[in-house]
């Protein structure tokens, strides 16, 4: 089973007339100048009607493990003031350009992290991936804990590049 994909922009530009588009919510439909374009579905699907370069940005979900044995005993510890030393995440994969973002677990708001990963067990190198949910995190020693696993976490993406204009990658 293939994880779900978090949409971050629903974008194309027409091959013919050289409109840029951007769909930025379901079934905001957008059509170019000449009509050879359309997109549609905002952050809900993406839907394109006609030729054009895709140019959206998706993230990789990552599966969220919120029953799992271990993730009750990290809730459990962080609310004693419990911290990890170093060495429980210093072979932690390592997310680059990170920045927070709100998805729909389980019918519930939870916070996640979206960054370009390395060092991570199911994705090559550079993926744009979406974290589970974030039980905790510390900035300043760099780590984060999901529901998942530990990550230590580098540079945080700044305003001017909160949504980088690359190609879309699945």
């Amino acid at each position: 089973m293939r994880p779900r994909e978090i949409i971050l922009r629903n974008s194309a530009r027409c091959v013919k007339c050289g409109d840029k588009l951007e769909s930025r919510h379901r079934h905001d439909f957008r059509r170019c100048r000449c009509g050879a374009l359309g997109v549609d579905g905002g952050h809900a699907y993406i839907r394109r009607i006609g030729a054009g370069q895709d140019t959206s940005i998706v993230a990789i979900r990552e599966v969220d493990d919120t029953g799992a044995d271990n993730t009750r005993d990290f809730v459990d510890q962080i609310r004693s003031a419990w911290r990890p030393t170093s060495s429980a995440y210093e072979d932690a994969p390592l997310l680059q350009n990170w920045r927070t973002h709100v998805i729909e677990v389980n019918r519930a708001p939870a916070q996640v992290l979206i960054g370009t990963v390395s060092g991570h067990p199911e994705f090559p190198d550079g993926t744009l991936i979406a974290t589970g949910r974030v039980l905790a995190r510390d900035i300043r020693r760099g780590w984060a804990r999901t529901t998942r696993r530990y990550y230590k976490i580098g540079n945080r993406q700044t305003l001017d590049s909160e949504v980088p204009d690359q190609p879309r990658t699945s």
